[in-house]
C-alpha cells in the first residue's frame, strides 16, 4: 500500500487504464488491450476468509420456557422461531450469560467442539462442522447432568491435553476429575474459594494446578491437595503449564511467577515456539523460553489494550486476544500469506461479536480455540457480555467464490424495479458494467438486460429526450421537493436535479452495453440511442443539463464559463472537463455525428480542457472529496476508446497520478478485495480508540481527523463504497446494507481483461 492514499478497490480500474494507454499506442483493440499476458497478472489463489457467527443470549424466563432447552440444532427451520428482533444471519441462544469457554480435546469427534459453562443453565457442549460455514449447523447439548458437574459462577473447567477421555473441573467446593462420559469422576472436597484457572499438570497422569482467591493449589494423582506458597499468599487469576517441563507459570495480581511484569496478568498463553504471552491491562508482555521479556504496544502494532483473555490456534501458531473493546488475533506472517496482510487483526464491534448495543465494543468474557492442528478451520469461540461468536479462518475461498457469495445477493436484496442502489444512475450503472463484463450465458444476460431496460426507463419517464431521472417511484404524491409528475408514464413520479455523478455512470456503461451486452441491432441501437440522445441533449444546450424546470441542474455543468471563468468551480474544474471530453469521444465514436468531434476539438484547442484534465483529483488533505472518486470512471471512456490522439500526452498524465504498473497495484487490489467483508451490513466501526493507528495533523473536509496511510483492511474499517474516505476511523450504524457492486466491478472488470486468472492458468 505504501503511502498511497488511492482507493486499492479501484486500483483494477487504474491499472488497465495504465496497460490501455501504452496499448492503444501500439495499435492493440481496446477490447483485447493485451498482445501478451498483462505483466501484473495476479492470480485467484485460495485464501482463508474469516467469517463469524453470532448468537446472542436468551432472557433467563425465555430459556426456562424453552421445551427443548436441554439440546438444540440451531438449523434454519428453528431460526424462524426463535430469532425474532435478531439481525439477519443471528441466532438466539438457549441459554444465559456464559462466563467459560473451553476447547475440547484433540480427537474428540466432531473435530470442532467446544464446552460452555452458564450462569444459571449448566454446561453445554457446541458441536461444529470441521470444515466450512457454521451457519443451520452448530448443535448445542446440554451435559452439566451427564458429566456430573453443578455448574456454579466459582467454577473452571480444563480438559487433559493429551488424553481424549479426561477431564476436570474445580470449584470453590472441590475438584472433579472425570471421564468425558461421566462414568467415572472422582470429587475431592476442598476450599478453594472462587476458582480462576485449572490446569492439567502433566501429560502423563491425571495431578492438576489449581489457581484461586486463596492461591495456587497442587492436586496430586493420590488426590493430596498441596498449598504451594510460591505466590506469596497472594491469589493466582492465571496459569499456564508448559508440558515440555512440567513448568508452571501462575499470574496474581501484583506479579508473574517466576518472572516479572508490572501489571495483573489476566491471562496467560503459551505459544508453537515455547513463548508465554502475557496479556494485561496496558500491554502485552512476551516472555521467550530464555526468559527473556519483550513488551507489546500499540507502537508496535497492538491495536487496543485492557485484555481479558487469550488463546493459542495450534494450527497456525495464531495468538487469539479478547479485550473490553473486542476480539485480536497475531500471527506472524508466515509462508504464503498475503504480503499485505498486518500481523495483528482486530475484530471489533456487530460485524463480528455480539454484545449490549451495536454501537460498542463488545467485551470478550471468555475465548477458546479449537485444538486440532491439521484437518479443520482454525475456530475461535468467543464469549461476551451479550452472546457468542464462533469466528473461523475458513480454508478454501477464491475471490471467484467470494464474487458469487455477492452475486446471490443482488436480487433477493438490492434490487429495487431493476436498480441496483436508490442512487439510480450512478451505481446501478456500475452494477450493470460488473455483468456486462460478467456476461458469459444467457441467463446473466437476461437478468443484466432487465438492469439496462431499468436505465432506459430513466430517460423515458421524464418524457424529454436526453434528459434521465435520478430515480423513479410508482406512486401518485410527490415526496418531497424536486420530484415530478411523469407526462409519459401516469402513476410514476420521478426526481428531477439529476447530477453529473448520474450522467457519468449511464455515459460510463451505454458503450460496454453496446459492445459487450448488446447482441442484436436492435438491441445496440438501444444503447447507441441513450449515448446520442445524452450527449445532444448536452451539446445542444451549451453543456448544460438542462432539467425540466428549464434551468441547468446544480451540477449539470460542463461550461467553459463554469470550468475555466467561475471561481466557485474550480474544484470541479479537472473532473468535470474530463467527464465531457470522455463523453463526446464515446458518442463520436459509437454514432460517427462530427458535431461531436468539432465539440472535442474547440473544448481541447480553444478551451484548454486537456490541460484542465491533468489536475482531475484534488489531493489536499482538507478537501479530498473521496465522492467524486467515482465519478472518474469516466477516465474509462477515454483509455477503452483507444482515444489518446484527441489530447496530449499532458492531459493524460493524471493517469500517472492515480497509479503506476511499476507498483503492486494489482496485489493490493486482489488484497482488498480478499479483505472485504462477507456481510455488507454498515456495522458500526470505531477505530479511533486504536493505539496502532497515526493521526493527520490537518482536519479532513468534514472537519474530522484521519488516520495516515497504509490504510486498515477493508473488514476493520466502517467503508463499503469507493465514494467515502478510507482514512476516516469510524462510521456505520447497523441499519442497512450495501449493495455488492463495489467488489463485483473491479472483479469481473479484472477477470475480463486478464489482470486476475484461475489458479490453475
Amino acid at each position: 500500500m505504501g503511502g498511497s492514499r488511492s482507493s486499492p478497490v479501484f486500483a483494477f480500474a487504474l491499472l488497465y487504464f495504465a496497460f490501455i494507454l501504452s496499448a492503444a499506442a501500439n495499435g492493440i483493440s481496446p477490447t483485447s488491450p493485451f498482445a501478451n499476458a498483462p505483466p501484473l497478472m495476479v492470480k485467484d489463489v485460495p485464501f482463508e476468509q474469516t467469517t463469524s457467527k453470532i448468537f446472542v443470549f436468551a432472557s433467563s424466563a425465555s430459556a426456562s420456557n424453552n421445551p427443548n432447552r436441554d439440546e438444540i440444532e440451531i438449523t434454519s427451520a428453528a431460526n424462524a422461531k426463535i430469532n425474532f428482533n435478531l439481525p439477519t444471519g443471528w441466532d438466539r441462544l438457549p441459554f444465559d450469560a456464559a462466563f467459560q469457554v473451553v476447547s475440547r480435546p484433540t480427537g474428540t469427534d466432531p473435530a470442532s467442539s467446544f464446552l460452555i459453562l452458564t450462569k444459571t443453565h449448566g454446561a453445554w457442549t457446541l458441536d461444529l462442522p470441521a470444515r466450512g460455514g457454521v451457519d443451520g449447523k452448530a448443535s448445542f447439548k446440554r451435559v452439566d447432568a451427564q458429566l456430573g458437574l453443578k455448574v456454579d459462577a466459582t467454577m473452571r473447567v480444563t480438559f487433559h491435553p493429551t488424553s481424549i477421555a479426561k477431564f476436570a473441573a474445580a470449584s470453590a467446593s472441590g475438584v472433579f476429575r472425570c471421564s468425558l462420559d461421566g462414568e467415572r469422576c472422582r470429587f475431592v472436597a476442598f476450599n478453594f474459594g472462587a476458582v480462576n484457572a485449572v490446569e492439567f499438570a502433566t501429560t502423563s497422569n491425571d495431578a492438576l494446578w489449581v489457581g484461586s482467591e486463596r492461591g495456587l493449589f497442587f492436586v496430586s494423582t493420590l488426590d493430596g491437595i498441596t498449598y504451594v506458597n510460591s505466590t506469596e499468599g497472594e491469589g493466582v487469576v492465571s496459569l499456564a503449564v508448559d508440558h515440555s517441563n512440567a513448568a508452571v507459570w501462575a499470574g496474581t495480581q501484583h506479579k508473574l511467577v517466576p518472572a516479572v511484569v508490572d501489571a495483573v496478568p489476566v491471562s496467560l498463553t503459551l505459544d508453537n515456539e515455547g513463548r508465554l504471552w502475557v496479556p494485561n491491562d496496558e500491554s502485552i508482555t512476551v516472555i521467550a523460553p530464555d526468559l527473556t521479556a519483550t513488551r507489546v504496544r500499540g507502537g508496535d502494532g497492538l491495536p487496543v489494550v485492557n485484555l481479558t483473555a487469550s488463546a493459542l490456534s495450534p494450527r497456525s501458531g495464531a495468538v487469539w486476544f479478547g479485550s473490553k473493546m473486542g476480539l485480536l488475533r497475531h500471527q506472524a506472517q508466515a509462508q504464503g500469506a498475503d504480503p499485505q496482510d498486518p500481523a495483528w487483526r482486530y475484530f471489533f464491534g456487530a460485524r463480528w461479536l455480539p454484545g449490549q448495543t451495536f454501537d460498542q465494543g463488545q467485551r470478550v468474557v471468555s475465548l477458546a480455540v479449537s485444538r486440532e492442528a491439521v484437518g479443520v478451520d482454525e475456530t475461535a469461540v468467543v464469549v461476551t457480555d451479550g452472546g457468542l461468536a464462533v469466528v473461523r479462518q475458513e480454508t478454501g475461498w477464491t475471490l471467484r467464490r467470494k464474487a458469487d457469495h455477492y452475486q446471490a445477493m443482488v436480487k433477493p436484496r438490492h434490487d429495487r424495479l431493476g436498480y441496483a442502489d436508490e442512487n439510480s444512475g450512478l451505481w446501478t450503472s456500475m452494477y450493470l458494467a460488473s455483468q456486462a463484463f460478467r456476461y458469459a450465458d444467457p441467463e446473466v444476460k437476461r437478468e443484466a438486460w432487465k438492469n439496462f431496460e431499468a436505465m432506459e426507463f430513466l430517460y423515458n419517464v421524464t418524457g424529454i429526450r436526453g434528459l434521465m431521472a435520478r430515480t423513479v417511484a410508482q406512486q401518485n404524491t410527490l415526496p418531497k421537493a424536486n420530484w415530478h409528475f411523469s407526462s409519459a408514464y401516469p402513476g410514476w413520479v420521478w426526481q428531477g436535479d439529476t447530477s453529473s455523478d448520474e450522467v457519468t455512470g449511464h455515459m460510463f456503461v451505454y458503450p460496454l452495453v453496446h459492445d459487450l451486452l448488446a447482441e442484436t441491432p436492435s438491441e445496440k441501437a438501444r444503447a447507441l440511442r441513450l449515448v446520442n440522445d445524452t450527449m445532444s441533449y448536452i451539446v445542444d444546450n451549451g453543456l448544460y443539463l438542462i432539467d425540466v424546470t428549464g434551468k441547468p441542474t446544480r451540477w449539470g455543468k460542463w461550461s467553459p464559463e463554469y470550468l475555466n471563468h467561475n471561481l466557485t468551480w474550480t474544484d470541479q474544474n479537472g473532473l468535470n472537463s474530463l467527464q465531457i471530453v470522455s463523453w463526446l469521444l464515446s458518442a463520436y465514436r459509437l454514432t460517427g455525428d462530427p458535431k461531436f468531434q468539432h465539440e472535442i476539438n474547440k473544448l481541447v484547442e480553444k478551451h484548454q480542457y486537456g490541460i484542465n484534465i491533468i489536475n482531475t483529483k484534488d489531493v489536499h488533505p482538507g478537501d479530498d472529496n473521496y465522492s467524486d472518486d467515482p465519478v472518474r470512471s469516466s477516465l474509462w471512456n477515454v483509455v477503452y476508446l483507444s482515444a489518446s490522439t484527441f489530447l496530449s500526452s499532458s492531459s493524460l498524465s493524471s493517469v500517472d497520478n492515480m497509479g503506476s504498473p511499476e507498483s503492486d497495484t494489482m496485489g493490493a487490489a486482489a488484497w482488498t478485495l480478499r479483505r472485504w467483508p462477507l456481510s455488507l451490513v454498515h456495522w458500526p466501526v470505531r477505530n479511533s480508540q486504536r493505539l496502532d493507528l497515526i493521526w493527520t495533523e490537518q482536519a479532513n473536509r468534514f472537519a474530522g481527523t484521519d488516520y495516515r496511510p497504509p490504510v486498515l483492511p477493508w473488514d476493520e474499517g466502517a467503508l463499503l463504497l469507493w465514494n467515502a474516505d478510507p482514512f476516516e476511523p469510524d462510521g456505520g450504524s447497523g441499519h442497512s446494507e450495501q449493495a455488492p457492486t463495489p467488489f463485483l466491478l473491479p472483479y469481473w472488470l479484472a477477470r475480463y481483461y486478464g489482470l486476475l486468472s484461475d489458479a490453475a492458468q
